[in-house]
C-alpha cells in the first residue's frame, strides 16, 4: 500500500518499497501408506497437512501512526492447514519478529481460519479467517477491541468459462 502506479518510475519504486517479499515452501502431507498411527487424521481423498515456513521481509513499512516507521522489518513464520474431509478445512499460522521494535499493534501473534474451499467449477464455498492483531496471552494485546467478529467471513461460488 498505497498500490496505485501513475506512470512515474519514482512512484513504482517508492510504492514497491511498501510492499515485501518472501520465501515459502509448501510440504505436504498426504495420506500415509506405511504409517497406521496416522491414517485416522486422513479421512478421505481430500485429506491432507500443507504445512509451509515462510520468511518475509519489508524493505519499509508504516508504524502506528501511518508514517515511515522503518528501514527492514523481516518476520519468520509458518502456517499449518489441515484438510480434514471433503475440502473443510482448519487453518493456523505462527510469526515471529527478530527485530521487536519493528512490531506494530495490527501484527499478529497467530492467525487462524476455518471453511470449505474447493477450486472446481461450481461448487459454493465458505471461508473465515482472522489475521490481524491476535496475541498469545503473554504478550500485551494493543487492539482489545479487535476478537473472532473482526475476522473475516467470505462466501463465494466458483464457476467455469
Amino acid at each position: 500500500q498505497p498500490n496505485k502506479w501513475d506512470g512515474f518510475f519514482e512512484d513504482f519504486f517508492t510504492n514497491f518499497k511498501r510492499g515485501y517479499l518472501f520465501v515459502s515452501f509448501n510440504y505436504f502431507l498426504e495420506t500415509p501408506k506405511d504409517k497406521k498411527h496416522l491414517k485416522p487424521l486422513f479421512w478421505d481423498e481430500t485429506s491432507r497437512f500443507v504445512i509451509t515456513p515462510l520468511i518475509r521481509i519489508h524493505p519499509e513499512y508504516q508504524d502506528n501512526m501511518n508514517e515511515l516507521g522503518g528501514y527492514f522489518k523481516p518476520i519468520l513464520g509458518t502456517t499449518l492447514r489441515y484438510v480434514i474431509i471433503k475440502n473443510i478445512y482448519l487453518e493456523t499460522g505462527l510469526f515471529y519478529y527478530p527485530i521487536q521494535k519493528t512490531k506494530l499493534m495490527w501484527d499478529p501473534d497467530f492467525t487462524y481460519g476455518f471453511g470449505i474451499s474447493d477450486w472446481r467449477a461450481f461448487k459454493v464455498n465458505f471461508t473465515y479467517g482472522n489475521w490481524i492483531a491476535n496475541r498469545f496471552p503473554w504478550n500485551d494485546k494493543e487492539m482489545d477491541y479487535y476478537n473472532f467478529l473482526n475476522g473475516e467471513f467470505t462466501l463465494y461460488l466458483t464457476y467455469s468459462w
